[in-house]
């Protein structure tokens, strides 16, 4: 754990959800997470999918930003 961790110790358990959210865009601030504009590297490409560009997510495929899963005993979280 990094120097500006003090919330947390090692080995304690947390829950990670897979939406991944920076927390400073307009939709984040809104509170609206799921819909965050800065996370997802293929939000462009999504949107003319879609409709609308979602929030990266963690074990979803390159179009939620081709993360790496979240479902493991261990994870590190960017």
């Amino acid at each position: 754990m990094g120097k500006a961790h003090s919330k947390f110790r090692i080995g304690e358990r947390v829950v990670v959800p897979f939406t991944i959210s920076c927390g400073e865009c307009r939709m984040c601030k809104l509170e609206l997470f799921s819909l965050c504009e800065r996370s997802n590297p293929a939000g462009a490409k999504q949107a003319e999918q879609m409709g609308y560009p979602t929030a990266g997510l963690f074990g979803y495929s390159h179009m939620y930003g081709g993360f790496s899963g979240g479902q493991a005993e261990f994870l590190r979280v960017p």
